[in-house]
């Protein structure tokens, strides 16, 4: 993404967790369970990989959310 000129943003776990569950500290299974709450999901995530790529595509999302209301 950067060698194409495409911006690229980081977050850590901890920073992750607290964007979806409010604690920085949750447990996998608490991630994956709000994970399908916010996208209305219905069954759990199979895929712990997919859940985490969406957990940080969310918190993403809230990100752009709130810098585009700061800024």
């Amino acid at each position: 993404a950067v060698e194409n000129g495409l911006p690229v943003d980081e977050f850590t776990p901890l920073q992750v967790k607290q964007s979806i569950t409010g604690y920085g500290r949750a447990e996998k299974e608490q991630m994956q369970k709000m994970v399908s709450v916010i996208l209305g999901m219905k069954g759990k995530i199979k895929s712990d990989d997919a859940a985490d790529a969406l957990a940080v595509a969310i918190t993403h999302a809230h990100h752009l959310a709130s810098a585009r209301r700061i800024g």
